[in-house]
């Protein structure tokens, strides 16, 4: 389309725009979003907390992303790790069948 820029705002969700994006036209595509599914409202969340983080220099953990810390930090307490010599052994293993 001559003169009209494309703006991916989730998988499969697009819009299209001239020149740069207003203050309206952002609060017009966070008013559109909270009519889309919940998925894509995450996606959505997802991607301006890393943008923020990008301004802030400090980044907002999700809930699952914590969750995720949590578990592997857990599993680490309570000996459920692979020792160096395991991961060697893996990685020989890798390198030997990708010959």
């Amino acid at each position: 389309m001559l003169g009209l820029k494309k703006f991916s705002v989730c998988k499969g969700m697009e819009i299209w725009y001239t020149g740069g994006m207003s203050t309206t036209d952002l609060k017009t595509v966070l008013e559109r979003a909270a009519t889309w599914p919940e998925e894509d409202q995450q996606e959505l969340i997802e991607a301006a907390r890393e943008i923020e983080g990008r301004h802030s220099g400090l980044y907002e953990l999700s809930s699952e992303e914590r969750a995720g810390i949590e578990r592997g930090l857990a599993e680490m307490r309570g000996g459920k790790f692979a020792s160096d010599e395991d991961v060697a052994a893996i990685f020989r293993k890798a390198r030997s069948s990708a010959a």
